[in-house]
């Protein structure tokens, strides 16, 4: 019957993300449908989640809703479209369960929706294991014992009756989710006990293992006229216990007898009518014995399956197309088959050919899975080969895998030859991606078939096949090219040896092997696709290559090879390279490209011709390009049909790395490359190239080297330091990309590196630790640039781009920052000379853009902003390759603003891949997204969340446990007042429960998941096992997860846990606050501007004119001189017009004021009430408007920069109704003119002050640096992302200041004294400048007090005294930091407060500072100051002055205080960064700005005062960091010269466990000895010397064995002394305790023990000076030399202690 008129709009459910069991095949299906769906007449509305499928195309279908694939939002769309029919069957397993579900709740029957293409009980038939048994057992077929589980204890019963293994099939998941083989009952208790999990209906089925069986599936299409037909028998080279998915397959099936056939297919057509489908593609899969031959059926699919796709390409019949016109009312009869437009699709395929499909797997992404193949798939793509045999076919498919391999026998990676025959027999046993080469291995080493077979299962006939082109190669091993005749090669090429190959074998070039086969005229034919096995002609341009015997045309004619079956076109010729097979990193994405670049072209009147081997995917359907090659992309296949086609230009830059790969080598073989250049693709490839390219256009990177070995890789570390993004050149998706942390895991990664990328070298690039990634596509004609799309990332640099969440349009970016990437990406696009796509990625601090790399080429972001914004990029760019300009495309502008949201996310596929590491990093390891469209950004993140099937979970579900890293801490409370609101209950670790009660955030406190698990405290692991977890918020920092963070999400996704693993950011937070509070003063500024408001207002103009002439007696300076030169001219605005008497009243005062004035007046009704007078510079506001915004700031800044709770702002805005006097505020503003890297250039403010505080909107504020002629430069104290060009500024008329006081002690604070350490805020009312004049010369006094840093090496041989600077110096890691800390923790107990400045360091290193010293009790005298590495440069440089000005307080009120800086290096790298910025002039050295002015000014400050003074004193530890010991450099020296002394540390010391590494040369205290305890003074007098002679000496013994007694003496006591010397972290000792231990070695008592035992005598000898000797202690610490008798009882008790060691 022909098609139903009963219905005109169908809807269709797409199948939403890529992910593993459910790819783009369903992409492919679902775009066959709509256009056949669209072509008969009706109206298509599709459903799909997916921005980067064809499906979800505009125009596709006749309305498109991107939106999440559940029952809730397909209910809007039927709501609003109201289609007749819903067809489900198209979408894969997601589109069949949104399908159920909306059946089941009635949402079909009450919008009378009718389910086309199959039934809700025919779904339920197959889909449920326990309907299809039974119905299998109607019809007299069997399927394995089995029994439904629904709790272990089920599953156990079950598998006691069954037996041992058993298969386990959770019902309703893809792709096998959750399923497995169970060998043993451990393995049966955890594989069931996550299929309960994740199966739907909470059922697994536990049936009899068929493992070793061989496997069949069926490919079916049934019609409602009862018709049937098999459109393709496929089997598996596998045996049975690998997924289909998984397994090589063949096609047609290889070992079946026609009895066999014929009973499989009379099997199949009675399924599909037993379940009920009466209409559409199903897939059945049987198993059969190999030994006995009995057959089972496995499962069928009600609908259009994974196999589908590839049965398609591998007949040529469209079987998504006749499903979609079945399911309409045509019966096959009615059909006509598209291939050869003579045959109607009851018409059974039947093929001259084989076809074999090879998946693609990606375990190299996840390291510590299991790779072992199971019944749960793993693969995540796959290709497809056409041979004339299967031996060609097969040849083809292992070179098409692009994993290295280029053929059967060469190019792998995976060892075999290396493997011992044991071994070797394991490997062959164990299904594993790479088994196939195993067996290949084996039989090259001669193993009987038989042998193989019964080890590995695969049937004789391929073991067979396998080893005929085995020895067929083997036959050429060794042999030069030129031995090989035409018969040979020819033999060769028929078993699928590729050219590569034949090179590897004979030592040869793939190049000169092909040259050398043409020569001999072996080259293949071209052959069509064509259904029936050329019983009938083809009208489709459907091809694949082969090499058939040569034969005579005549008698007399000369053998030749068979002609092509092409057709000659008379149109120029465009070929484009597809993406070969999905993989992690390089996706459907690209696939989109050379689809629409295929569409492009074709209108642009090109004969297009696509080149591909994925049979999953719409550019591999026959009629998306004119021609097609299902060819493996490789430069044999990809030669061998330019030689037939002869194009007039090839599409390289649209398909990933997989054709750029190859631009290089077809552009040297006379191809002409359509577009961007190979040269250019090299050029942005080559790290050094690029590099000397950006340093020419001025454009920031980071800094960065290439090394091809470890020595190399360690001096680009030295040079540029960690942490280092190290990665191969030429990969995608982040393969083989780490952060190295430090020197061991650079050399790991160095190790594995040539596996990767063996011909090319490792690039090293500085991370960006905090910074944001924004990525920019944009098209290029060589005239013109067009920005695509600006897309900011969610997650912070380091997380993969393709596993980052992105939206579009940036939501934090600021105009200026996003016209700074345009313009950058136009100067990077013009100078590369791209023609066509370039994707360049950045990194983001702040304001300043770095370029982390450029791409020109296609990028996986094209589909996603193509959706988003409407321009079909792809397409563009293939215009543009054609000829056409930017300009004659007619593209909106790239500057216009959306009006929406749009987000990508990432699909994770880690239930896949048990064991491996969940966190993420710089290697992409998602495999599709998900896309959400909305109005505001967070309903369409909400949407993203939601398509990925991400469970939102409720109170009810279980707890938020939240276990944040430091840096974090200070950010979450803003979340967790959220979830406490939301209902949620919390609970935390200790460390971050601290946080939340001090933020009033009630929470229970839980044991680490390595912690004690019966303890007082419940374990969070248990809590998670237990199911009472719902969601887990969990930030992990560094190198990647170690212990109880690996722990914590293994365990949350193997339970299903929600997790959020990003890096929360603190601007999100800001809008969340900020938001609410904008919400309360708008209702404010609405109520107020009512009519009954209206007395109130008109008092505010009379108390507005009261005051107004108080405020004018002070004039600033750009008024006073307009004034003079009569031009200055005066707006008044008001919120309403004033009246005559009011405005001359004004007019009136300012005459008096100025002279004469120009007034122009202004009405505002925004300004709900009041008047604001405006001359120069300078507002003289009095309006409501004016006073709601100074309270919504001062709520902002409560809320920002303490963790108290908001201030009752309602409470001051009813004060505020209640007396309309709002005063007047006098400010003087000025507007930014420029903005960038943290700096911003300002117009006005006049009178502003070199220091002075401004103040921009919000809470973001500045200090002024440069006062320029016509504007002042201004560096920025804070996130100014929100700034813009434009944007008014006030000045504060405060000079850069700091919160002083007590309160100061124990916090952690930033560098503008806010505080960071979640404890509350810190109540002071003092204030401090951060510049203030060091103390003169009569203020000072002598230093003459000891501070003992309780480091023996330290206060024996460079003794600090109070007031002193003494330098801490040394190369990166030697230690520095450590006695730093060290000082600080001896300063218990002695009155000494501390200020330990952080600056530039990483804030979990600065957190662990802090919990040491909270862990030691010395946070109770210490404060910290923190600018960490993510903040701009400005913090880094005030951040030192700051924690000056909290000493100097202390110091200046008579307190001794011990300040660290560290580093100062890295506040000079800030300063420089500035004053570059500002164009500031150089001072000394050529040094931007003056550097050495930035340390002295700081340093001079530390200072011992006299009484007169206030008697206090600042001792200052600076610490400088020096690059190769290079102590002469220009910033070590400089400060050198400033300070009192240095303490250098020593790289080579340090490595040798010298710690600390004291180089006793360099190192000196000018002015410490004038306050070393006399005590010290007298034991430690000839240590320096000792230790110097030692260590000269030393070094030369090392060359001679022949030593006199003298120096043997010598050197024992200097190696005795060394080791006494060293000192662990964290250990500091009392004075007199050093006293004793340096007098017992300086009198020899330790020359005759063994070094390593000098440790255990010093412990020994101070217990017993504790015990017998305590007076000691005040000897030593009254300062005085010890008198004769102590000197002698220490003696005693040196030689007691000796003699019972």
């Amino acid at each position: 019957m022909p098609k139903r008129t009963d219905i005109k709009r169908i809807l269709v459910i797409g199948s939403g993300p890529i992910v593993i069991g459910q790819a783009c095949e369903f992409d492919y299906s679902g775009a066959q449908a709509c256009k056949v769906l669209k072509e008969d007449g009706f109206e298509v509305i599709l459903v799909n989640s997916n921005p980067a499928t064809i499906m979800t195309d505009p125009g596709l279908a006749d309305r498109t809703y991107v939106e999440p694939i559940t029952a809730e939002f397909i209910e809007r769309v039927i709501k609003k479209e109201r289609p007749d029919a819903l067809l489900p069957t198209l979408g894969g397993q997601t589109g069949l369960n949104a399908a159920v579900e909306l059946a089941k709740d009635g949402t079909l029957d009450k919008y009378g929706v009718e389910m086309i293409g199959c039934d809700l009980a025919a779904i339920e038939r197959g889909e449920d294991r326990k309907l299809f048994n039974e119905a299998m057992a109607e019809i007299g077929l069997e399927v394995a014992r089995s029994g439904y589980a629904y709790s272990v204890a089920d599953a156990e019963a079950i598998a006691e009756r069954v037996g041992y293994p058993c298969v386990l099939r959770p019902s309703f998941t893809l792709g096998g989710a959750g399923g497995g083989i169970a060998h043993t009952h451990e393995e049966l208790v955890s594989i069931v006990s996550q299929g309960l999990e994740l199966s739907p209906a909470h059922e697994v089925l536990v049936e009899e293992s068929i493992e070793g069986w061989k496997e069949y599936e069926m490919e079916v299409m049934r019609d409602h006229a009862g018709n049937g037909i098999i459109v393709c028998s496929i089997e598996n080279l596998d045996p049975m216990g690998v997924h289909t998915g998984d397994s090589i397959t063949v096609a047609p099936a290889q070992t079946l007898s026609d009895l066999e056939y014929q009973r499989m297919r009379v099997a199949s057509l009675a399924i599909l009518e037993k379940i009920g489908v009466e209409t559409g593609g199903s897939n059945v899969q049987f198993a059969v014995n190999p030994n006995t031959g009995r057959l089972i059926v496995i499962e069928m699919n009600p609908r259009v399956s994974r196999s589908s796709a590839l049965a398609s390409k591998a007949t040529g019949f469209p079987i998504a197309k006749a499903a979609a016109r079945l399911a309409v009312g045509y019966t096959l009869d009615e059909i006509v088959n598209d291939i050869t437009k003579a045959t109607p699709a009851c018409f059974e395929p039947t093929i001259d050919y084989c076809v074999v499909k090879v998946p693609r797997f990606a375990f190299e992404k996840f390291k510590g899975t299991d790779p072992t193949l199971t019944t749960r798939m793993k693969a995540v793509g796959e290709i497809m080969a056409i041979g004339r045999t299967f031996e060609e076919a097969f040849g083809k498919a292992m070179r098409s895998l692009e994993d290295g391999h280029q053929g059967i026998c060469a190019g792998g990676k995976e060892g075999a030859d290396k493997l011992g025959d044991d071994e070797l027999a394991q490997a062959v046993a164990t299904p594993t991606e790479h088994r196939i080469c195993f067996v290949v291995e084996a039989l090259r080493r001669g193993w009987d078939i038989t042998r193989i077979h019964a080890i590995c299962g695969i049937d004789p006939w391929y073991l067979n096949r396998i080893n005929d082109m085995v020895q067929v190669q083997e036959s050429i091993r060794g042999l030069r090219v030129e031995d090989i005749d035409a018969d040979a090669m020819r033999l060769l090429k028929q078993y699928g040896t590729s050219d590569a190959e034949i090179a590897a074998l004979t030592g040869s070039d793939e190049r000169f092997v092909r040259a050398y086969r043409k020569g001999l005229g072996v080259v293949p034919s071209m052959k069509t696709v064509d259904t029936c096995a050329a019983e009938f002609s083809s009208a489709t341009e459907y091809h694949y290559k082969t090499y058939e015997n040569i034969y005579r045309t005549s008698p007399d004619a000369k053998k030749c090879v068979a002609p092509d079956e092409t057709t000659p076109a008379d149109k120029p010729k465009a070929m484009i390279l597809g993406a070969g097979p999905n993989r992690i990193g390089q996706g459907i994405e690209f696939d989109y490209c050379c689809v629409h670049a295929s569409y492009a072209l074709a209108a642009r009147g090109f004969e297009t011709i696509m080149v591909n081997c994925n049979p999953e995917t719409v550019s591999t359907d026959y009629d998306t390009s004119d021609r097609l090659y299902f060819e493996p992309l490789t430069y044999e296949d990809v030669m061998d049909v330019i030689d037939v086609e002869r194009p007039d230009g090839v599409v390289v830059t649209l398909g990933g790395q997989t054709p750029l790969k190859l631009a290089r080598m077809l552009e040297e073989s006379g191809v002409n490359i359509m577009g961007t250049k190979p040269d250019a693709i090299d050029f942005a490839e080559d790290r050094e190239r690029f590099a000397a390219l950006l340093d020419k256009l001025g454009i920031m990177y980071p800094p960065a080297g290439q090394a091809t070995s470890f020595e190399e890789a360690e001096a680009v570390a030295a040079h540029i330091g960690y942490p280092l993004l190290v990665r191969p050149s030429y990969v995608l998706g982040g393969r083989g990309m780490m952060i190295a942390y430090d020197a061991e895991r650079l050399r790991d990664y160095m190790a594995e590196a040539a596996r990767i990328s063996p011909d090319y070298p490792v690039y090293l690039d500085r991370f960006l630790e905090g910074a944001i990634e924004s990525d920019v596509d944009a098209l290029c004609d060589g005239e013109e640039v067009y920005i695509g799309g600006i897309l900011e990332h969610i997650e912070e640099a380091g997380i993969h781009s393709g596993d980052s969440a992105t939206c579009i349009p940036p939501f934090s970016f600021s105009e200026s920052l996003q016209a700074k990437l345009r313009e950058t990406t136009r100067r990077i696009a013009m100078a590369l000379g791209v023609r066509g796509l370039v994707n360049v990625q950045y990194a983001i601090k702040g304001e300043t853009v770095y370029v982390i790399e450029a791409n020109p080429r296609a990028s996986r972001t094209v589909p996603f902003i193509s959706k988003a914004t409407g321009v079909p990029l792809a397409k563009c760019a293939a215009r543009i390759m054609a000829g056409d300009s930017i300009a004659s495309l007619g593209l909106p502008s790239d500057e216009r603003q959306l009006d929406w949201f749009c987000m990508k996310e990432a699909v994770m596929p880690w239930g896949r891949f048990p064991g491996a590491d969940v966190i993420l990093g710089p290697e992409m390891k998602s495999t599709g997204e998900v896309m959400g469209i909305a109005k505001s950004y967070p309903e369409a993140y909400a949407k993203t969340q939601l398509a990925i099937d991400y469970k939102l979970p409720d109170p009810s579900a279980g707890k938020v446990f939240i276990s944040v890293c430091d840096r974090d801490k200070r950010h979450i409370l803003s979340v967790a007042r959220i979830l406490r609101y939301l209902g949620f209950d919390i609970c935390s670790t200790e460390g971050t429960a601290r946080v939340l009660r001090g933020g009033n955030v009630t929470c229970e406190v839980v044991e680490k998941i390595s912690g004690p698990h019966d303890g007082e405290r419940p374990n969070i692991g248990d809590l998670i096992a237990d199911g009472k977890i719902a969601v887990i918020i969990n930030t992990p920092y560094g190198p990647g997860s170690r212990g109880d963070g690996y722990l914590l999400r293994t365990e949350a996704v193997r339970r299903g846990v929600e997790q959020t693993e990003a890096q929360l950011r603190s601007d999100m937070e800001d809008r969340v606050s900020d938001a609410a509070i904008s919400r309360i003063t708008a209702a404010a500024a609405g109520v107020m501007a009512q009519d009954a408001f209206a007395p109130a207002r008109a008092n505010l103009v009379d108390d507005f004119l009261a005051h107004i002439g108080e405020h004018l007696t002070t004039q600033p300076s750009d008024a006073l001189a307009l004034a003079e030169t009569g031009t200055l001219t005066v707006t008044i605005e008001s919120a309403e017009p004033l009246s005559a008497a009011a405005l001359d009243a004004l007019t009136d005062t300012l005459t008096r004021a100025y002279g004469h004035v120009t007034v122009m007046t202004t009405v505002r009704p925004e300004l709900i009430g009041g008047v604001c007078l405006r001359i120069g510079d300078t507002h003289y506001d009095g309006t409501l408007r004016h006073a709601l915004d100074l309270l919504e700031q001062d709520a902002a800044n409560s809320v920002l920069h303490t963790t108290q709770e908001t201030p009752d702002l309602a409470a001051c805005i009813r004060a505020k109704l209640a007396d309309t006097h709002v005063g007047i505020d006098v400010f003087q503003s000025g507007v930014v003119t420029s903005l960038s890297d943290g700096i911003c250039r300002i117009r006005g403010l006049a009178d502003a002050m070199a220091g002075e505080l401004l103040a921009f909107d919000g809470t973001l504020r500045g200090m002024v640096m440069d006062l320029g002629r016509e504007d002042i430069g201004v560096v920025l104290l804070g996130p100014y992302g929100h700034l813009q060009e434009g944007d008014r500024v006030r000045r504060t008329g405060q000079i850069m200041s700091v919160p002083v006081g007590e309160e100061m002690t124990g916090r952690v604070v930033d560098a503008l004294g806010r505080p960071i350490d979640g404890l509350g805020p810190i109540r002071t009312t003092e204030r401090r400048a951060i510049e203030s004049p060091a103390p003169g010369v009569i203020a000072r006094k002598g230093v003459s007090v000891p501070l003992q840093t309780g480091i023996k090496a330290i206060d024996a041989l460079v003794p600090i005294g109070r007031g002193q600077r003494e330098l801490i110096i040394g190369d990166r890691q030697t230690g520095k930091t450590a006695i730093a800390i060290d000082a600080i923790l001896n300063q218990k107990d002695t009155g000494v407060l501390c200020i330990y400045v952080a600056i530039g360091q990483k804030e979990s290193t600065v957190a662990g500072v802090v919990q040491k010293l909270r862990d030691r009790g010395a946070m109770a005298y210490t404060t910290v100051v923190c600018a960490h590495a993510s903040e701009t440069a400005p913090m880094l440089y005030i951040a030192p002055y700051a924690g000056a000005a909290i000493g100097e307080y202390f110091m200046y009120r008579g307190r001794d205080v011990l300040i660290v800086y560290d580093d100062l290096s890295k506040q000079a790298v800030a300063y420089r960064e500035i004053s570059l910025l500002l164009q500031r002039p150089p001072g000394r050295e050529a040094y931007p700005g003056d550097v050495f002015y930035l340390h002295s000014r700081l340093l001079e400050r530390a200072a011992r005062l006299s009484e007169e003074a206030g008697g206090g004193s600042m001792t200052a530890l600076p610490i400088i960091e020096t690059q190769a010991g290079d102590i002469s450099a220009y910033i070590p020296t400089n400060v050198i010269s400033i300070t009192d002394g240095q303490i250098f540390l020593e790289t080579d010391l340090f490595h040798a466990g010298v710690r600390p590494a004291i180089n006793v040369g360099l190192s000196v205290s000018r002015v410490g000895g004038a306050a070393q305890l006399g005590a010290m003074k007298q034991v430690a007098g000839r240590l320096r010397m000792d230790l110097a002679q030692y260590r000269e000496l030393a070094s030369f013994a090392q060359f001679g064995s022949d030593l006199d007694k003298a120096t043997r003496d010598t050197l024992a006591r200097g190696s005795r002394m060394t080791e006494l010397l060293k000192q662990p972290q964290y250990a500091p000792m009392d004075a007199a305790d050093q006293v004793a231990v340096l007098f017992a070695a300086g009198e020899g008592y330790t020359d005759t023990i063994a070094v390593e035992d000098v440790p255990r005598y010093a412990d020994a000898l101070l217990a017993r000076i504790h015990r017998t000797y305590p007076k000691l202690h005040d000897l030593v610490h009254s300062g005085k030399k010890l008198p004769p008798e102590a000197l002698e009882r220490l003696r005693e008790l040196a030689a007691e202690t000796l003699k019972n060691l």
